[in-house]
């Protein structure tokens, strides 16, 4: 392949300060520059600071971007209908990155915008790759029949989990075009190192979302029981933390709020040493699992409750109605009477899924 000639769009949700979709775009870069060296990568984005007139095509702008990117990125406005036709175009390769962006439980209309940009990669014969995608729920016939077309256009995909797998195969996807491999955060694994002397802490991850009223108040009453450090984890910078304070209790108990682009991404030491999180986002547990810390997670879909079960560790599953105020503090306490089980469950379970991850290069075979 004559790699000098390559440009490649790399499509997600990057630039909404989601701490897990950005360190799934770091990854994806790092995976393009060493499989396909040589090509000039574009990435569907939010939006871009200081734009330059400077160029890798008469076509895309150039843009920079924090110094923790490579300065050779370039960046196209995902809200730019122009922009985004003029990206695919330009492009030889559509790399959807990674995360849960083929979902209708969230928004029904930003399935069909990311479908509606690799059915137009395929018109145009562009090569079409998704990594590490964590596929599903699907609540509406449409969104399952598209899906089922516009993937069986594309040329491989990647999964990160089993219930992913197991969607795609249900929607009859061809089989010879899904790969079984894990997240990309599992990928060139990197963890941040505690600091000396930090001290013990237990962190939450919050994600905004309609909580059961019984489990609502049986957070409220963990927090208010329990004589612990809580450190809140903010994966979704601000969106996170304003749905944590339209809690009654938990805000009054937060010591402190670590925004998580910094640790997740960027590996900053750590300046506490966490013994337990209590998670409903998916990375929140994975971020939990690659640091060996014991999870809680609070389930709400399948993406969370395959990444507890993968790691054995406890959880709530907020979809069905059997809870009561004192479901989390049970749970908790199940956690730290048998920790030591809990913590090797991790270390067991760890080097499998990280061999695993590197299954997603497979999607990068013939081109």
């Amino acid at each position: 392949m004559d790699t000098n000639s390559k440009y490649i769009l790399v499509v997600g949700y990057y630039g909404f300060e989601n701490a897990g979709d950005e360190l799934l775009l770091k990854k994806t870069i790092h995976l393009l520059k060493e499989f396909i060296p040589g090509s000039q990568i574009c990435v569907l984005h939010k939006g871009f600071r200081k734009i330059s007139r400077t160029t890798i095509s008469p076509l895309i702008r150039k843009a920079t971007y924090p110094d923790t990117f490579p300065k050779d990125i370039t960046f196209c406005k995902r809200t730019s209908v122009l922009s985004i036709l003029k990206a695919v175009i330009s492009s030889s390769i559509i790399v959807n990155g990674g995360g849960g962006i083929l979902q209708d439980k969230t928004s029904q209309k930003s399935l069909f915008y990311y479908l509606s940009i690799l059915l137009l990669a395929v018109v145009l014969r562009k090569k079409t790759l998704l990594l590490a995608q964590g596929t599903g729920p699907f609540n509406h016939t449409l969104s399952k029949w598209l899906v089922s077309k516009v993937l069986n256009l594309t040329d491989c995909i990647s999964v990160r989990d089993n219930a992913s797998y197991r969607i795609l195969k249900d929607l009859k996807i061809k089989e010879n075009k899904i790969i079984q491999a894990a997240d990309l955060a599992f990928y060139n694994t990197e963890t941040s190192e505690v600091l000396p002397d930090a001290p013990e802490a237990i962190g939450l991850s919050l994600r905004k979302l309609d909580i059961p009223g019984a489990v609502r108040n049986s957070l409220d009453d963990f927090f208010s029981k329990k004589n612990n450090r809580f450190i809140f984890l903010d994966f979704h910078k601000k969106v996170d933390f304003e749905y944590m304070q339209t809690f009654q209790k938990i805000p009054g108990y937060i010591e402190k709020t670590l925004d998580m682009q910094n640790y997740l991404v960027n590996q900053e030491p750590l300046p506490y040493s966490f013994t337990m999180i209590i998670a409903m986002r998916y990375h929140a547990c994975v971020w939990a699992a690659l640091h060996g810390i014991p999870f809680l997670a609070l389930i709400y879909d399948e993406k969370v409750l395959s990444i507890s079960r993968e790691f054995k560790q406890e959880y709530v599953d907020l979809r069905k109605p059997d809870h009561n105020r004192n479901t989390i503090l049970i749970k908790y306490s199940k956690v730290m009477k048998n920790y030591r089980k809990y913590s090797s469950n991790i270390q067991d379970n760890l080097p499998s899924i990280i061999e695993r991850a590197k299954n997603n290069i497979s999607v990068f075979n013939g081109l």
